[in-house]
């Protein structure tokens, strides 16, 4: 059965046949009807309010007993998600009913399908521009809001974002993960696919909650263009991590994006954690791309690699409409929930990405020292107009900075802003590490290799009675 981290713990999902069963109080009751879907601690239900006769999702989540650790994150999910449904983005949550066995979680339900369906099946975002932009923007939105208002998800993935019906809203959904912690210790929390190096790798002490959600954000940007994840877990063992910390043109050379697309990656995937780009600055690169896809011709002249991956450009035909959307459009009426999730964020990975690359061996763990080893130096917004994305005047305040909705139904902004680093800001960063970490890690490391081979040879003269 599918589970989920927390931890280093995998938690199984309940099987329990909730089918045709009455749940709730005098003012909602709730009929279950069918299994929809699942989380990472219960199944979820699409349910009839016998009052309203209309349809709802119920997730199913078994009682905890009070003071215990899943009793704690029983009740952050109900609250966190509470605390940010207000957002159009953002499925609507409904409370909770109970009885002396589960906590039945309602939200919006509506059966317009999750992003990895639309991305593994249907490839509805291939050479749709316009279709990967406006929803990336919608979850580029919704992800600040929940930061502004102090919440982390740490489980962003295409199975956790639903669509309407028209699958022009996108929706994030499953808080069972999220914390208030702007910094963390909890390790391994999420989906390994997801997660930031940080979040994988403990010795580095703590993670930053919002930079690996901005690291999930540009996992899932890769998936929408090109249908695969760049690496399995950014993690030292996986090779596809390792050498994209070694080699600058790692995402160009294996998969078929443009260059506008590649530097907003870098820009997210980064050395430091504090270099990270903020999701203000983001929202102004994505909004701003011409292209995320790599044209035909440079598709052609590249490797057959390349070209293997570049077959997801040629979408299938859809299972239901799929209409481009305008990064303007305001949010439909209805918001979905948790809707059948038949592929597992499993299917974005691509073993053949594990192979060699044609470039030599994986390099060494220790070859790269622990304060490098989360990325590459990101690029600034001076090659923005080299990459191809289009040079406008700078963009005013309240253009660039994500809206919200407040509980009201207000529309406010955010006067919060992220000061973009320049490109020479980040190369003298960048050669400052190299100067002041990489080669003194080198040069003790190659001495220390040469005196422990020079022992080991006298110790080999010293057995065969040369000495």
């Amino acid at each position: 059965m599918p589970g989920r981290n927390h931890g280093n713990k995998v938690v199984k999902r309940p099987t329990t046949d909730f089918s045709q069963k009455v749940v709730g109080n005098n003012e909602h009751t709730y009929k279950l009807l069918e299994e929809v879907g699942h989380g990472g601690f219960g199944t979820v239900w699409r349910a009839c309010n016998l009052s309203e006769n209309k349809d709802y999702a119920v997730k199913v989540l078994k009682k905890a007993k009070p003071g215990t650790h899943h009793h704690t994150f029983h009740y952050r999910e109900l609250m966190n998600h509470k605390a940010v449904s207000a957002h159009p983005n953002i499925v609507n949550s409904h409370g909770y009913v109970q009885d002396k066995e589960n906590l039945y979680y309602v939200m919006d339900f509506l059966p317009g399908g999750n992003l990895l369906d639309l991305i593994t099946k249907e490839r509805a975002f291939a050479r749709n521009d316009a279709f990967v932009k406006g929803i990336f923007l919608q979850l580029i939105d919704a992800v600040y809001y929940c930061h502004e208002q102090g919440i982390y998800h740490r489980d962003l993935k295409p199975a956790n974002i639903l669509l309407n019906r028209e699958r022009s809203k996108a929706f994030i959904t499953d808080f069972g993960l999220s914390t208030m912690t702007p910094v963390s210790t909890s390790f391994g929390t999420g989906s390994k696919n997801y997660m930031s190096p940080e979040c994988i790798d403990r010795r580095a002490g703590y993670y930053q909650s919002a930079r690996n959600d901005i690291w999930a954000l540009g996992v899932i940007l890769a998936n929408m263009v090109t249908g695969r994840s760049p690496w399995s877990s950014a993690a030292l063992d996986d090779d596809c991590f390792m050498y994209y910390l070694r080699n600058r043109n790692f995402l160009r050379t294996n998969l078929p994006i443009s260059r506008a697309t590649e530097i907003i990656l870098r820009r997210i995937f980064t050395v430091d954690a504090d270099l990270t780009i903020g999701l203000v600055e983001l929202r102004h690169l994505v909004k701003h791309v011409d292209t995320f896809f790599m044209s035909d011709a440079e598709i052609a002249q590249s490797s057959e690699r390349l070209r293997s991956a570049a077959r997801y450009l040629r979408p299938r035909p859809p299972a239901a409409p799929v209409r481009e959307v305008s990064t303007n459009e305001a949010p439909s009426g209805g918001r979905p929930s948790f809707l059948v999730a038949t592929t597992t964020s499993d299917d974005l990975s691509d073993s053949s990405l594990s192979d060699n690359f044609g470039q030599g061996p994986p390099p060494p763990r220790e070859d790269i020292p622990r304060a490098l080893r989360a990325g590459v130096p990101p690029e600034g917004l001076d090659n923005i107009k080299a990459a191809g994305i289009r040079n406008q005047a700078r963009t005013s305040d309240n253009q660039i900075t994500p809206t919200t909705t407040s509980p009201t139904g207000s529309t406010v902004t955010s006067t919060q802003q992220d000061t973009p680093a320049t490109m020479s800001d980040e190369i003298r960063s960048s050669l400052r590490l190299e100067r002041q970490v990489v080669a003194p890690i080198r040069e003790k490391r190659t001495k220390e290799k040469s005196g422990k081979l020079m022992r080991l040879f006298g110790q080999f003269r010293r057995m065969v009675g040369r000495v």
